[in-house]
């Protein structure tokens, strides 16, 4: 049976990873979730990381339309980097802070049933894949007993093949699934930067308009189809704001939006 809590899908990523006060702040953030009814559930990337273990074995990033291209050794890499170095450690800070955290991949339970998937103008990717289904039940039995699920974006196909999935199309994707009431995706922006201005507040009519904008760009563009789909997928509120702030995941959760907040028209006062 579903809980009547409310669910908070947090994409854990940008520079928040890479410092440990921000680290510290936000477990403590996650048990403060906890204590006042609300259900965390973490999915996370690790570009960074896997970037500089690319080039340790001498390979160059590519990205494509916002998207990492991942040959076989790269998604060999993305699965040792994030289901195994990243999920780790954040499953580490947060079981310090007595706080009960499972790491899993899309491949654990086959929970998120992914495909190959092209890029948005239809160019190859290797494999990089999307989520086709997520297996509801699996989140809901971890979330029902109290435990904090840490998800790595890695997946596989009907075939077998490993897949390196998008982090913010993974927490979307979640967010949708488990009905979450908000998704916060953590970053390296303070907001989303259009026109040389600052967005604090943008409705799901105008992020249509705003996808197209050339402002848009690199990863801020997979970053808002995910809010986009979250948006209409019935998620109410879904914000893009600095990690590094301290109780970034407390003060996102409040009435006044730190980062961009997007919202659907019907849900905002």
């Amino acid at each position: 049976m579903r809980s009547e809590k409310q669910i908070a899908v947090i994409k854990y990523g940008g520079s928040l990873m890479h410092q440990p006060i921000s680290q510290q702040i936000f477990a403590r953030d996650v048990l403060w979730m906890q204590e006042n009814g609300i259900l965390p559930l973490i999915v996370h990337g690790g570009g960074k990381l896997l970037s500089h273990w690319m080039k340790k074995m001498g390979k160059e990033p590519v990205f494509i339309e916002g998207f990492r291209y991942s040959d076989l050794e790269t998604t060999e890499l993305s699965e040792m980097v994030l289901s195994g170095i990243t999920s780790g450690k954040i499953v580490r800070i947060l079981t310090e802070n007595g706080i009960l955290a499972v790491g899993l991949s899309g491949k654990d339970a086959a929970f998120l049933e992914s495909e190959k998937m092209t890029s948005p103008l239809g160019k190859d990717l290797g494999f990089v894949g999307k989520v086709r289904h997520v297996k509801v039940e699996v989140m809901d039995a971890l979330l029902q007993q109290g435990f904090v699920p840490v998800v790595s974006s890695i997946a596989s196909d009907d075939a077998g093949n490993t897949l390196n999935l998008n982090a913010d199309t993974v927490a979307q994707a979640i967010a949708v699934a488990v009905k979450a009431r908000y998704l916060i995706f953590l970053t390296d922006v303070n907001k989303v930067l259009i026109d040389q201005q600052e967005l604090s507040t943008v409705s799901q009519s105008e992020l249509e308009r705003l996808i197209t904008h050339p402002d848009v760009t690199g990863g801020m563009l997979p970053k808002l189809h995910a809010c986009q789909e979250a948006l209409r997928g019935g998620v109410s509120q879904v914000e893009i704001v600095h990690g590094s702030l301290d109780h970034v995941v407390k003060m996102a959760l409040g009435d006044t939006p730190i980062g961009t907040r997007f919202y659907t028209e019907g849900d905002h006062d």
